[in-house]
């Protein structure tokens, strides 16, 4: 054995019909090149004897020639058995080391690696049983779970992979007959395999030492063997050391095809610790990249992608074949969905190693859907989503329903899962909700009985809807029950017969996009296929009368799902390789894109195992005397070496890519120290060569969202480009070079209806930007007034604003505190929330909404008083009597809510319940604290403005003008010695700080409009009650609920409150301003169609994405 440099070009002159050569490669796309490589050099002859496998495809060939009458179980059987042992074994050990982890999914990935590791080092069980016998509990039940695994592979019959490895080395070793695949080969040639573990290293030196002469390849550099190379340097010197084997074994630096100096330079330098004699007078210059080398900024993964994306299209666009193109990944995790949403936007034909994961395809993700909600108790998006998939059918034209009503109906039952029956009770508090309305109508004003016949036609649909969706639950429920696995796969295939899932997948949902009818229908025939799989194993291994729960086969069908993808014919024909870097070893490409450069992931981070730590490790390594397990710091020495693979898979021109921030965009991600070392070789700011405009990095920030019409590879980007061109006033393009393109594009869309109606959209819209471009850059407020349009909220048509604020319909428009305050806040809130009564759908929450925990308090509250009053307990005194009142009523209205309302997850209402009952236990105490001598809680939860719920009342503002007032006050205590009224308003709150401010008397009727109308309208249902005939002191306050703590107002002047227009200009002059005078003044600038984007302390509300507000530092002058 000697090792020998590159001989690469020796060998390519080499006949290939001489063959009778084995050649062992690192992947099946490997061997696919390699054929293709070699069909082109016989002239497209079929070669017969040269036998091209990966190892596993040797493995399977030597074993089946061992005849044993075994089978092999793939991984799902391994795992199908090993969940078995453990669950027989753990069953009465509560105590165990691994008991918690019986259920964990990730012990059983554990398992699997470990077990492999230990097979694959060729631990005997003498040694595996030496390391149990130590100190630790843990190797003692590895142990155990090993011997009872090995013990029911033995009672089937079976071996796992691992065992069919070492029994091919046995077979290797012992055997001194022929070896029927090994007949006629004369030399064993085996590339980029550099992990081996021991029995494969085993196998390996077996058929080097039968065939009698091989040549071992790795990606290796004699020279450099100190740093990139260090994790190949165990397999070399372990070949190395084969000095008696009865062999010709030569060892090469295997380096394929022709590649660009530039390239050759950079594969020469990077990560280089020690300089070599070949370049040590370039070191002193870097690297020009004369386009050969480039880097890609970009903001976030997407953008990452998307820029890749944009170059690859530019390259299919000058003649470059797919095929010729590699999209590099550390791991594609990340990545995947990206890529397969940019890619198929601009067009660009790809596939993954083995195709398209099979769990990503829509139908296989509709199908997981129907295990899912009964294992997850139904949640309601889960729910919708089924409900929306275009790939079920639930019959709904048949009972006169559409989907977007069954979706609306499912919101306004305010259903989070089927907890507790969640979904039944749902819809019968909707139902029960909707029958009062109706019992409310009776007696109220209804012309036409428009309101009665909408609300009996949303009785009907809710009656309907719970039948369609009551029927599908039932049915999914059905399955959550034990059964063996033909029981779950012949109702799941029921299930998708019933809803014609299997029909609408093979005649297609979209009959005219042949390609996705082609794409489900072998999507379906696949997932059949595992199903049958699934089956057959449980019958090797003899549990085909296992009895399984719901959760456990879904957890099974997801596993075997996760190994398995789908390949249509022709998509790996003439298409891009998107590939991790495992994938891609010895793989060679034109054009490589390296991405995903980011710290923490390439190189990636080693992450400490959780259960198996490197202290394990090294133990058992020390105990069995050999290394059988790597520890973190040598399996981290990969890292370097994928990234001279990347680079070394490129031949004509590589570019790199990392993105800055993580997808959700609140992270910051940093570029991996490869791409330093990188960065530090080149000379970026070197003249590009002719006709090369890219720079060596190509920054891609957030806002850089507007391609120039030559970089436009999707219709969207395309329009951004002639919008952003329109609001710049480019329309008229001059005549250039560089606008043929533009002026082309604009004659085929003048052309075409749609498109011609689309370009004079986007016109409109590029001219109410530059309206609203230059409202937000003007800072003085009287001018943005002027400046203001109905694209910023400044009505002018007096038709539309009499529609608005009309008070003679049927729902007339009235004014609160609240709208007041809201417009105070922000005149264009107030427009889109009262005005036009924009709403967002109601999403429960988990628990009880903030506003109906509000709503709740104050029907609590509302009942105690009223009680306490009729039975004379008032004022409050504490007696034990009160408090017994105060829980019935809470009793009582839980009783009522809990019957008709959402209360969100039963085991927090629970919580939420005890807490409300010490909230009003404290309420009462300091009730009785801070209740002000003299005052009387006389009147409760008071309506005022409705015709049927309160007295009619109108804000007066001169002789003849008034506005209608509506409103609730919570409560209103009054003092007959003091001639003194109080109105108190309950928050559901603990803030003191934000309504002691309000309370402030500079604040009254500039930001706080509620107290003085809560007290204006409380003096004159006083007075016209004959409760209280003279008022002369006006007092508003807080009652914070969460807190006890009631915050008062000082006494309001009276003149405050003063209407007669006399009186009031007497008081403007000397500074006095009344609540009418505010009130006037909002009136003027809403009549007059100010609804400005312009809010006092922007607090970015629901209405964010409609006015897109930009601050900016207002001049404070009048308008």
């Amino acid at each position: 054995m000697s090792p020998q440099g590159d001989e690469k070009g020796e060998r390519e002159e080499m006949d290939p019909y001489r063959g009778h050569i084995l050649c062992i490669l690192p992947s099946s796309l490997r061997v696919e090149e390699a054929l293709r490589r070699q069909l082109l050099r016989c002239g497209g002859n079929l070669l017969i004897d040269y036998r091209m496998m990966t190892f596993l495809e040797l493995t399977n060939r030597l074993y089946a020639d061992l005849k044993t009458g075994r089978k092999v179980i793939g991984r799902l059987g391994e795992r199908v058995l090993l969940r078995s042992v453990v669950e027989s074994l753990y069953e009465s050990k509560d105590a165990g080391y691994f008991a918690p982890l019986v259920r964990y999914r990730g012990f059983f990935d554990f398992l699997q690696r470990f077990f492999g590791e230990v097979k694959g080092a060729l631990v005997s069980n003498e040694e595996f049983r030496r390391v149990a016998g130590g100190r630790s509990r843990k190797f003692r039940e590895l142990a155990q779970i090993y011997d009872a695994y090995q013990s029911a592979l033995e009672a089937r019959g079976l071996d796992d992979g691992y065992d069919r490895d070492r029994k091919v080395l046995m077979h290797l070793e012992t055997f001194s007959g022929p070896i029927p695949l090994l007949e006629g080969v004369e030399r064993l040639e085996v590339e980029d395999l550099y992990d081996l573990n021991t029995v494969e290293f085993g196998i390996i030196r077996e058929l080097a030492r039968r065939i009698g002469e091989a040549d071992i390849s790795f990606p290796y550099d004699f020279e450099r063997a100190e740093d990139i190379f260090k994790f190949v340097t165990r397999t070399v010197e372990r070949f190395e050391q084969l000095y008696d084997l009865e062999a010709d074994l030569r060892l090469h630096f295997h380096e394929e095809g022709e590649r660009a100096p530039e390239l050759r330079a950079l594969l020469d330098r990077v990560m280089r610790t020690t300089p070599s004699a070949t370049w040590s007078f370039e070191m002193e210059h870097k690297i020009i990249p004369n386009g050969r080398i480039r880097i890609i900024e970009a903001s976030s993964r997407y953008r990452e992608v998307q820029e890749i994306a944009k170059e690859i299209r530019r390259l299919l666009q000058t003649g470059v074949n797919p095929g010729e193109i590699g999209v590099l990944f550390r791991s594609l995790a990340p990545y995947t969905s990206i890529i397969e949403d940019l890619f198929t936007a601009y067009d660009i034909p790809f596939f993954f190693r083995r195709g398209t994961p099979l769990y990503r395809n829509p139908l296989i993700k509709t199908i997981l859907t129907l295990l899912d909600i009964p294992v997850q108790n139904a949640p309601r998006e889960r729910v919708l989503k089924l409900i929306e998939s275009n790939y079920i059918d639930l019959g709904l034209e048949g009972v006169g329903l559409t989907e977007e009503e069954i979706v609306e109906t499912i919101r306004a039952a305010s259903i989070l899962d089927n907890r507790d029956r969640g979904w039944e009770r749902g819809f019968r508090r909707l139902h029960a909700r909707l029958r009062r309305r109706l019992e409310e109508l009776d007696g109220e004003r209804d012309p036409g009985g428009e309101r009665r016949a909408k609300l009996e036609e949303a009785l009907a649909r809710v009656e309907k809807v719970e039948g369609v969706v009551g029927a599908l639950l039932d049915r999914l429920f059905a399955l959550d029950c034990k059964m063996p696995p033909a029981g779950f796969v012949e109702a799941l295939l029921a299930i998708i017969e019933d809803l014609r899932i299997r029909q609408r997948a093979t005649e297609g949902i979209f009959p005219e996009h042949a390609k996705v009818v082609e794409r489900d229908s072998f999507a379906i025939r696949c997932f059949e296929e595992i199903l049958e799989r699934i089956l057959s194993t449980f019958l090797d291994l003899s549990f085909a009368e296992m009895r399984l729960s719901l959760a456990e086969f879904t957890t099974l069908l997801h596993d075997a799902l996760q190994s398995e993808s789908f390949l249509l014919e022709r998509e790996n024909l003439s298409s891009v390789y998107v590939l991790d870097l495992h994938q891609a070893r010895g793989l060679s490409f034109r054009y490589v894109f390296l991405g995903g450069l980011i710290e923490g992931e390439f190189p990636a981070s080693e992450m400490p195992d959780a259960i198996f730590r490197d202290s394990d490790r090294c133990f058992f390594n020390g105990v069995v005397g050999k290394k059988v397990f790597l520890l973190a710091r040598e399996r981290s020495e990969e890292e370097p070496l994928l990234f001279y693979l990347g680079i070394r898979a490129a031949t004509e021109r590589i570019t790199f890519s990392y993105s800055t921030s993580n997808r959700e965009g609140d992270e910051k991600m940093h570029p991996s120290y490869f791409l330093d070392e990188v960065v530090a070789l080149l000379q970026l700011d070197a003249p590009a060569q002719e006709g090369e405009s890219v720079p060596v990095i190509s920054r891609y920030p957030s806002t850089a969202v507007v391609p120039e019409f030559p970089e436009g590879f999707s219709a969207g980007e395309v329009l951004d480009r002639l919008s952003f061109n329109l609001r710049h006033n480019e329309a008229a393009f001059p005549l250039s070079t560089e606008n043929l393109l533009t002026l082309a594009l604009f004659n085929r869309i003048l052309d075409h209806g749609d498109l011609r109606r689309l370009l004079v959209r986007t016109q409109e819209n590029g001219q109410i930007e530059l309206m609203r471009e230059a409202f937000f850059e003007t800072e003085a407020i009287g001018e943005r007034l002027r400046n203001g349009s109905r694209w910023t909220g400044r009505l002018s048509d007096p038709a539309l604003l009499s529609r608005l604020l009309a008070e003679g319909e049927t729902e007339p428009f009235h004014w609160s505190g609240t709208r007041f305050e809201t417009y105070q806040q922000c005149p264009f809130r107030f427009f889109l929330n009262d005005l036009l009564h924009l709403e967002s759908p109601d999403r429960p929450d988990i628990e009880l909404e903030p506003n109906k925990q509000g709503l709740l308090v104050h029907e609590l509250l509302e009942k105690f008083y009223t009680n306490a009053r009729m039975k004379g307990f008032l004022p409050l005194r504490g007696r034990s009597e009160e408090r017994e009142e105060l829980h019935r009523v809470l009793e009582e209205t839980i009783e009522t809510w809990e019957r008709e309302e959402f209360l969100g997850h039963r085991g927090l209402w629970s919580i939420r319940k005890g807490e409300l009952r010490e909230q009003l236990d404290h309420f009462l105490e300091a009730e009785i604290e801070s209740q002000e001598e003299g005052f009387l809680p006389t009147l409760f939860e008071v309506p005022f403005g409705k015709e049927r719920e309160g007295t009619p009342l109108r804000f007066p503002l001169d002789e003849k003008r008034s506005i209608p007032i509506r409103g609730k006050i919570d409560r209103i205590d009054i003092s007959r010695e003091k001639g003194a009224i109080l109105v108190i308003d309950y928050k559901n709150s603990k803030n003191a700080a934000a309504f002691q401010r309000r309370l402030k008397v500079e604040q009254m009727g500039e930001e706080n409009f509620q107290i003085p109308i809560y007290l204006w309208a409380a003096a004159t249902l006083v007075r016209r009650m004959g409760l209280l005939p003279r008022i002369e002191r006006w007092q508003g306050s807080y009652y914070l609920t969460k807190s006890g703590r009631r915050i008062t107002s000082p006494p309001l002047d009276p003149a405050f409150f003063e209407h007669d227009p006399q009186r009031r200009r007497e008081l403007s002059t000397s500074g006095r301003p009344t609540l009418a005078d505010r009130i006037s003044h909002i009136l003027e600038r809403v009549t007059t169609g100010d609804f400005t984007i312009t809010p006092r302390h922007c607090t970015f509300c629901k209405f964010s994405t409609v006015c897109r507000y930009v601050e900016v530092d207002l001049k404070e002058e009048a308008p």
